[in-house]
């Protein structure tokens, strides 16, 4: 049986097309239902809110400042909560299409809603330690940022908690980190060279744009589905 191993750039790219050709309707519908979580709390309701907090701290009265504060932190914890659900579900499609299931949109909810938690705490601590990381010397924030790459797909497939998926994380990429950080590198090249072509078509170019998105998700996806079978959980 041969040992399990890391596919080539070449077949990372291949494989990622045919499981987004396969599942490009359900991953494109799973992309608008994760923007529509977060839609009515970046435009329906931001404009209005910031609106009214300018006009309460206007008159400065005490008890309504007090209370903008209380509604302003009320708002900050509930935009982490829908974003970060909002996430976990984006990140659930794409594990979905790249394991061949295409489950229900409302099942795929119900299970980004017990994840979201992790999924945000993880993310923190992750962003929190690259941020120190690249202020200090710049290349340990560059490592960091290479073996925390993959805790989105570690929260959403084997379900551990947030310093667990760290540390998960960072087990599956560090004997491996320079073939990952090439492939990481290829899929923000790729990604980049295609927003730079479609940019030149405008509106028909941005929709190109929007479309193709999950497919660099996809292909993490296979970078970590590799380095879990060569380090199985």
């Amino acid at each position: 049986m041969a040992k399990p191993k890391l596919r080539s750039p070449e077949k990372l790219i291949k494989d990622a097309w045919q499981i987004y050709a396969k599942n490009w309707v359900f991953l494109i519908k799973a992309l608008l239902i994760s923007i529509a979580l977060v839609f009515p709390l970046v435009l329906g309701f931001i404009p209005p809110a910031a609106t009214a907090l300018a006009a309460i701290f206007a008159k400065q009265k005490m008890l309504l400042v007090i209370l903008a504060i209380i509604f302003f932190l009320a708002f900050i914890l509930l935009s982490f909560i829908i974003g970060s659900w909002s996430q976990t579900f984006l990140y659930q499609a794409v594990c979905q299409a790249g394991q061949g299931k295409q489950l229900s949109i409302r099942k795929m909810l119900r299970l980004a809603w017990q994840k979201w938690f992790s999924f945000l705490i993880s993310h923190l601590f992750s962003g929190l330690l690259i941020f120190l990381g690249l202020i200090l010397l710049i290349i340990p924030g560059i490592i960091l940022a290479i073996w925390f790459s993959l805790v989105s797909y570690v929260v959403v497939i084997e379900k551990t908690g947030p310093i667990e998926a760290l540390k998960r994380s960072k087990k599956l990429v560090e004997s491996h980190f320079w073939a990952v950080l090439g492939r990481m590198a290829l899929i923000l090249f790729l990604s980049i060279l295609a927003t730079t072509i479609f940019s030149k078509f405008k509106l028909v170019g941005g929709i190109a744009n929007f479309l193709l998105s999950p497919l660099w998700l996809l292909m993490n996806y296979l970078i970590y589905k590799d380095l879990a079978k060569i380090k199985p959980a």
